[in-house]
């Protein structure tokens, strides 16, 4: 990921012209989304999935349209999605009860985390860290780090959910999920421990004996240029 490339890109964004768009699309009349699937999530603060027709669309919460609108006015989801880092989106003129607006997202393929190979693993990270990054130069960060938010496109890692990404750039849970399961899953994969896939098919890591840090040297020995 060329940070320094994205970020250029993203300073260069015509904000009013997105604010415009966005704006334009919540004020137009909507269509009612009927006979859909609704995945409500108590955990997502920005929406839900929706299903319907076999298309995957995310429902923006009515609290959270302003600071979508922030957000999309940035041209970073534009950027990320441009250089496959997002699924592809559109903005629709659909709406439920619960969802003043609707964006429609790239349908990917999942293959979990717990089918993942070890390099898998370590360029899934290295792209959240990465990601991170890029999102702190613009006071955005993510809220999860965790690789069930990620799909493999073209042998590269695309993150998928637009959820997790919060205003404020302090926020380092993201980075200690990326070491709870990335980084110990691949510690346990290169002692050929036999807990490696079912932690990652159980998404719990509370009972760990052993949590690498930043600092400490099974940690660095993973990232380093091999």
């Amino acid at each position: 990921m060329d940070i320094a490339a994205l970020s250029y890109e993203i300073e260069n964004t015509d904000s009013q012209k997105l604010y415009n768009e966005i704006d334009s699309v919540l004020k137009t009349e909507k269509t009612t989304l009927n006979n859909c699937k609704i995945n409500y999530s108590k955990l997502d603060p920005l929406g839900d999935i929706i299903e319907k027709d076999g298309k995957i669309y995310r429902g923006i919460k009515p609290e959270k349209i302003d600071f979508f609108k922030r957000l999309y006015s940035t041209g970073i989801l534009q950027t990320l999605a441009k250089n496959e880092i997002l699924p592809n989106f559109n903005l629709t003129t659909f709406k439920t009860i619960a969802h003043p607006l609707i964006i429609e997202i790239e349908k990917l393929r999942i293959i979990p985390p717990a089918f993942w190979s070890y390099s898998m693993l370590r360029q899934e990270a290295i792209f959240k860290l990465q990601l991170i990054e890029l999102l702190n130069c613009f006071n955005y960060t993510l809220i999860d780090g965790h690789p069930f938010n990620s799909v493999f496109k073209n042998n590269k890692p695309v993150f998928i959910d637009f959820g997790s990404i919060i205003e404020g750039n302090k926020s380092q849970y993201a980075k200690k999920e990326i070491l709870q399961y990335n980084a110990f899953s691949m510690l346990m994969l290169e002692n050929n421990n036999i807990f490696a896939r079912p932690f990652l098919y159980s998404k719990n890591f509370n009972t760990l004996p052993l949590i690498p840090t930043e600092k400490s040297k099974e940690y660095k020995k993973l990232f380093v240029k091999k």
